[in-house]
């Protein structure tokens, strides 16, 4: 079998769009999980769902979800799991007859486990879709289109607001950019270049601390680089993001402060010299 898994056919169904996470048994439940010929044509279903030829039971795997209906959150993550657990089986050939990979089945388990909410599947299955570089599973690839690219984008979300820092800044990137955000079927929730989303997750990403760690940052080196990105999409605004000179000179000032920290004193010179013009331009 091949080393990367490619979709079979037809467009798969966009799983979520912009703002809140849908409810399971609103969306997953009733559409997104069911086996084709149960309500559901190939053309709506994501990748995963259309693999298997017999030897995957989409269908069982349907009526279980429905049967757990959104009444027990704890379960549908052991579900999860179970899911994540039987990917990585496959992807050391434990589950096959000659011993190789299954890709199509690391496929299918994995966009299982991602629509049971495993937060790690749902980072992964992301980045597969939006063809970034990902640590678990790292052979599996998803032949690349605008509408997988939308898909992944909506995984990379429900991972950043479950609290994945990767996925938060991947997405940050995605708005800030508009690179990578793909295209919806549904053209009513196509998804642009958005600046102030940029901004939430940037800052999101920033804030972010373990209980290790406990207020110190986790990565120093990347902060300041943040912080300098959100001082320039202040300073000149747009893509949604009202211009602010007093706010870029503050954010200037903190990526002084942290790169001065970091024990980079010719950038923390050039970020205390850009604070002091952006806030000459904010009088």
């Amino acid at each position: 079998m091949s080393n990367h898994v490619t979709v079979r056919s037809g467009s798969p169904h966009p799983l979520v769009g912009q703002g809140e996470v849908p409810s399971p048994c609103q969306n997953e439940f009733n559409c997104g999980l069911s086996a084709a010929g149960e309500g559901q044509t190939q053309s709506q279903m994501k990748p995963w769902e259309l693999l298997g030829n017999g030897k995957l039971s989409s269908a069982s795997v349907a009526k279980e979800l429905a049967r757990l209906g959104g009444q027990d959150l704890r379960e549908l993550h052991i579900l999860g799991m179970v899911h994540l657990e039987l990917a990585h089986y496959h992807e050391t050939g434990r589950l096959s007859d000659d011993q190789n990979p299954d890709w199509e089945c690391v496929q299918y388990h994995l966009g299982k486990a991602a629509d049971c909410r495993a937060v790690e599947a749902m980072c992964t299955l992301g980045q597969v879709l939006c063809q970034l570089p990902h640590q678990l599973f790292p052979a599996l690839k998803i032949e690349p289109s605008p509408t997988h690219s939308y898909i992944g984008m909506g995984y990379l979300e429900l991972a950043a607001k479950a609290g994945v820092r990767e996925a938060m800044l991947q997405v940050a990137s995605a708005y800030d950019t508009g690179i990578g955000l793909g295209n919806s079927p549904d053209s009513s929730r196509e998804r642009s270049q958005d600046w102030v989303q940029a901004t939430y997750w940037y800052t999101q990403a920033i804030t972010m601390t373990t209980q290790e760690n406990g207020d110190q940052r986790l990565d120093a080196e990347s902060d300041y680089a943040l912080l300098a990105r959100l001082a320039e999409m202040h300073r000149s605004g747009g893509h949604g993001l009202v211009k602010d000179c007093q706010k870029a000179g503050e954010y200037y000032g903190e990526a002084a402060e942290v790169a001065t920290a970091a024990m980079k004193g010719r950038l923390a010179s050039k970020y205390y010299m850009l604070a002091e013009e952006a806030s000459a331009d904010a009088v």
